[in-house]
């Protein structure tokens, strides 16, 4: 009974939380997705820039080999 509402918790706190996901690194800066759009920062830490703010899940966004543009 237990582990069954300790799943039950885990899961409903799961779904109601922005998670950071799917980071690309590129020399001192990370892209990554949170709350489904893409956001970059420095890898060293310090404040995040939003980068989309759409409707629809932005996710899995990459650095260009040169790292001149994410897609």
């Amino acid at each position: 009974m237990f582990l069954a509402l300790a799943l039950g918790l885990a899961t409903t706190a799961y779904s109601q939380t922005k998670l950071l996901r799917f980071p690309d690194i590129y020399g001192d800066r990370v892209v990554f997705t949170y709350g489904g759009d893409l956001w970059t920062a420095p890898v060293a830490g310090g404040s995040a820039t939003r980068l989309t703010a759409h409707p629809g899940m932005e996710v899995f966004g990459r650095f260009s080999p040169d790292g001149k543009w994410i897609a």
